[in-house]
């Protein structure tokens, strides 16, 4: 987890609590904590047990076999990138790295997955009889689906991804906005393209219909918003730049106005279309307005970057009225105004909706089995299960076997950075709030220990010891007694972000990596801290990991390589040199003959050990493979991903 912040990845985790709406229609939200909402039935957050140690033997992976491995399971679901309410407001389509999921939307029970695109989905748009959906992907493809079967109907392919699509209100026209700054249009009844339409400098971010099909509505990271008319497809308006790229536009059931929301502006404009004029700028929220959605012509609600969502009323001057608040960022609304219920997205990839008519808890639901990512991932001692820290804030735990989510841990405050499991049963988690929980095998919490001043970001426990070794983000490792509640050491061993610390099968040492681009061995054993640099890489080591015998360290790094060293000397000896993309997980097989490694290349990648050549390429994750683990029987490699998702390789 550090190693993305250091690549840019600004992350704000934070729990939900939802506040009063000031509607003219003088409804109320109940406030309410995120740690109730996954209490649904009565369970608390914690319910269910953790696996314990048994469990059969299984077909090995070796340098021999490597090639046949497959991925044997997947376990979550995938990013949140876009969603639409269908016309009627019975079902939710959620676009992400998996494809389209379909919810109903009242209880948010998952009805199909939409699998076709190869790339993460990006934009969906319904039909206007709801019969069928349009999606836009990364893929260079818009794809239209039948809602009622999940077929795809027909696929339009392009020149470039694209970023959103949108269907005219006749059902006749789909617009579609690409990376290069086109927006291509296409009759839908003989899929042929009928128009590109040029105009911006930069690409397309959001588009919009006008209710009488006349206008197209487009946004740009040109910082400019064009209106079209969709007749011939002539520029009639061109708003003022925005601060940033426009997040959104919106236009009022009249058609007579359109919201802009900037993605770094902390205000939507509403402007006149006929004129031209800013008749109300939505000033309150910081950090940008991410979407905006018309509850009729005098009525509104905005996301913003800040974690609120705000309720607008022209008879009220346009003052915003703070509807909830959430430390996340709030990146998408949806609302159904027959049941009166909004669907909110969390940039953490957590959808939570919730009623104007109904104050009761049980009007509240929430869809916990998306995440904006996963950034570590551990194997139960008998490898039936695998657990998975999330940057939702919550860790998961799964049955490989079945799937299905048997353990969810809620208590972190922020986004959970580490998960380590003791051959023991006990379970640990780490996060960005600083909090450190041991679990016992029945969910109970043993033990917690909570830093001072820094997020913690990374966890190992000792082979044969209570002990957890922690690393923080200001470069201090530290060595915790879990049974006694006591630190037996403590320091400085990085000037930077602790991306990984690890302990050696013979119990003496720890290795440790960090955004400082130095690894190291450090003899704890002996309680000197004696170190032994691994000096050579030329950009953040995102992870560490020893050889089953205690003689070699291997390290990947954001340079793009993975590095072999003597542990004990600290003699650089091999450098694999296979991804094409920034390197950030490493795990030894625990037979030693195969390497494994993950990266911004999308790929798991497995290495024979002997001459150091790659036997495998693993593909399936749609983002980064940022954490990677051996099941104690070598049978099954487990890869977290910042796709949301959770693989699971092995041997057909």
């Amino acid at each position: 987890a550090p190693a993305d912040a250091a690549a840019g990845r600004a992350r704000r985790r934070s729990r939900w609590t939802w506040g009063l709406i000031g509607l003219c229609v003088l409804l109320a939200w109940v406030a309410i904590g995120l740690r109730t909402f996954f209490r649904g039935g009565g369970e608390e957050p914690g319910a269910g047990r953790l696996p314990g140690r048994s469990g059969a033997a299984a077909a090995v992976l070796t340098a021999d076999n490597a090639a046949e491995a497959v991925m044997r399971q997947r376990l979550g679901q995938g990013t949140i990138d876009a969603v639409a309410l269908s016309p009627d407001g019975t079902r939710l389509a959620v676009g992400g790295t998996l494809g389209i999921w379909l919810y109903e939307a009242e209880t948010l029970t998952p009805l199909r997955l939409l699998e076709g695109h190869e790339d993460i989905v990006r934009g969906i748009s319904w039909a206007p009889d709801g019969t069928r959906l349009a999606s836009a992907g990364w893929d260079e493809t818009v794809r239209v689906w039948d809602a009622a079967s999940g077929e795809a109907l027909f696929v339009l392919r392009g020149d470039d991804q694209y970023n959103a699509v949108a269907w005219s209100p006749d059902g006749a026209r789909l617009a579609a906005a690409t990376w290069i700054p086109v927006i291509e249009v296409y009759d839908v009844e003989s899929r042929r393209k009928v128009a590109e339409v040029a105009g911006h400098e930069d690409y397309v971010s959001a588009l919009a219909w006008s209710p009488d099909g006349a206008r197209l509505a487009s946004a740009a990271a040109d910082r400019r918003v064009i209106v079209w008319e969709t007749a011939e497809w002539t520029p009639r308006r061109e708003l003022p730049a925005q601060v940033g790229t426009p997040a959104c536009v919106a236009w009022s059931p009249d058609g007579g106005r359109l919201a802009v929301c900037g993605g770094e502006a902390a205000a939507a404009g509403i402007w006149d279309v006929g004129s031209g004029e800013l008749v109300a700028e939505l000033v309150g929220q910081e950090y940008g307005v991410f979407d905006f959605i018309w509850l009729d012509d005098a009525t509104a609600l905005t996301a913003g970057g800040d974690g609120t969502v705000a309720a607008w009323e022209r008879d009220a001057g346009w003052q915003i009225d703070v509807v909830t608040e959430y430390e996340n960022p709030v990146v998408a609304l949806a609302y159904v105004p027959n049941g009166a219920r909004v669907f909110l997205v969390g940039s953490d990839g957590v959808l939570f909706s919730g009623r104007l008519d109904d104050d009761t808890e049980e009007s509240v639901r929430v869809l916990r089995d998306h995440t904006a990512a996963f950034w570590s991932v551990a194997w139960s001692p008998d490898g039936t299960a695998v657990a998975a820290a999330g940057a939702d804030g919550m860790m998961r735990v799964w049955d490989v076997a079945t799937g299905e989510m048997s353990f969810l841990w809620t208590e972190h405050l922020y986004g959970v950075t580490a998960v380590a499991w003791q051959d023991g049963g006990r379970l640990a988690t780490a996060g960005e709030d600083g909090a450190v929980f041991v679990l016992l095998p029945g969910g109970e919490v043993q033990a917690e220990w909570h830093h001072a001043t820094s997020a913690v970001s990374s966890l190992a426990w000792h082979p044969a010891e209570p002990w957890l070794a922690m690393g923080d983000y200001e470069g201090h490792i530290w060595v915790w007694d879990a049974d006694a509640e006591a630190m037996l050491y403590e320091w400085q061993a990085h000037e930077g972000p602790v991306t990984r610390v690890v302990w050696s099968a013979d119990e003496e040492r720890l290795a440790s990596s960090g955004e400082d681009g130095k690894a190291a061995t450090w003899d704890v054993a002996d309680g000197s801290l004696n170190e032994t640099e691994l000096l050579g890489h030329e950009d953040v080591v995102a992870d560490v990991a020893w050889s089953p015998d205690a003689d070699y360290v291997a390290t990947a790094s954001f340079d793009q390589t993975v590095r072999i060293w003597d542990a004990e000397s600290g003699e650089e000896l091999e450098v694999l040199a296979g991804h094409r993309e920034l390197v950030t997980a490493v795990a030894w097989s625990p037979g030693g003959e195969l390497l494994a490694s993950g990266g911004w290349d999308n790929r798991v990648r497995l290495w024979e050990t002997e001459e150091w050549r790659q036997v495998a390429a693993l593909e399936g994750h749609r983002k980064a493979a940022v954490s990677l683990a051996w099941s104690a029987d070598g049978a099954l490699l487990a890869s977290a991903g910042e796709d949301g998702t959770v693989r699971v390789w092995g041997r057909p």
